[in-house]
């Protein structure tokens, strides 16, 4: 959230081009900070969903014109895995001179992103899912040959060029990404994510990747053939790394598995969200469906 603003705070918005188009699924947390430039002359544009699970990437591409300023996208929903087509919608922002953003928390350490091939302006995302970096650590990508243009408003003495010479105003900006800085910096915070980071960079997200494909695959036909509703793409080229099993009294069930140390989540509209990691074996897969039949007879 904190690097959403920084970035915000970077443009102009006293022009006409000021709309900022972005998906009715992304995420809440990112539509509250764009949403809170209105006051300074932002124009959100809510693209909208038919299925609460998927948006057609033709709809997003028709909301862009010459006035959008940004396009703000996910790179998968994190109500339902589905994975967003970001290229041709960053290729048609571009034509039209916009800024794209793309959210790439649900998927870094899961699936192999190249901020590059997607197009992306801008990629931001944090720690605590597949880093398995803990809370509190946030990381943003800018293109390089875009960095001068930005001077965030939303600063602090970290960003200057020369932060222990403690100059007054006005700020000189550093020319490296040390300019989105803000105050003094959380060191704990990094110290945690840092061991997580490292763990997948080691075993390879394109190894990571494979492994979850079959063990997501796995969960995705055991559940159909417990006549159990999937709201995850059942593609694997279309969906990140979690299933979302859905059912009569899923969300109250969800909480027995916790209790029975099974960890899962529940959306709304989605189910239980079972997310396998690197760590993740097949008879725990196995071992989750045991359990789940158990609950649900009892």
């Amino acid at each position: 959230s904190m690097l959403q603003e920084t970035i915000a705070s970077s443009l102009d918005w006293n022009n006409e081009r000021n709309g900022v188009v972005y998906e009715a699924l992304q995420f809440p947390s990112l539509t509250y900070v764009w949403d809170a430039w209105r006051r300074r002359g932002a124009r959100p544009v809510r693209v909208p969903t038919d299925d609460g699970r998927t948006i057609p990437t033709q709809r997003i591409i028709d909301a862009i014109d010459e006035r959008t300023n940004v396009v703000l996208l996910s790179h998968a929903y994190f109500q339902s895995g589905a994975l967003v087509d970001v290229a041709p919608i960053a290729k048609r922002a571009h034509e039209l001179g916009a800024l794209v953003v793309v959210d790439i928390y649900q998927t870094a350490g899961v699936v192999p992103i190249d901020v590059v091939a997607l197009g992306a302006d801008v990629a931001v995302g944090g720690s605590h899912k597949w880093l398995c970096g803990g809370p509190g650590c946030a990381w943003l990508y800018l293109k390089p040959e875009l960095r001068a243009r930005f001077e965030p408003a939303v600063t602090g003495w970290m960003a200057h060029a020369r932060p222990f010479e403690f100059e007054p105003a006005p700020m000189t900006y550093a020319d490296s990404m040390y300019r989105f800085g803000t105050g003094t910096p959380t060191i704990p915070g990094y110290v945690v994510a840092r061991p997580g980071h490292d763990t997948i960079a080691e075993i390879g997200v394109s190894a990571i990747r494979q492994h979850n494909v079959r063990l997501t695959t796995k969960l995705a036909e055991m559940a159909l053939e417990r006549g159990l509703t999937v709201n995850t793409p059942l593609d694997p080229e279309r969906r990140t790394g979690w299933i979302g099993i859905d059912f009569a009294g899923a969300q109250p069930l969800h909480r027995r598995l916790i209790e029975e140390r099974i960890f899962v989540d529940y959306r709304p509209g989605c189910g239980i969200r079972v997310s396998p990691h690197f760590y993740t074996t097949d008879s725990e897969i196995d071992a989750f469906f045991d359990a789940l039949d158990r609950l649900r007879a009892g």
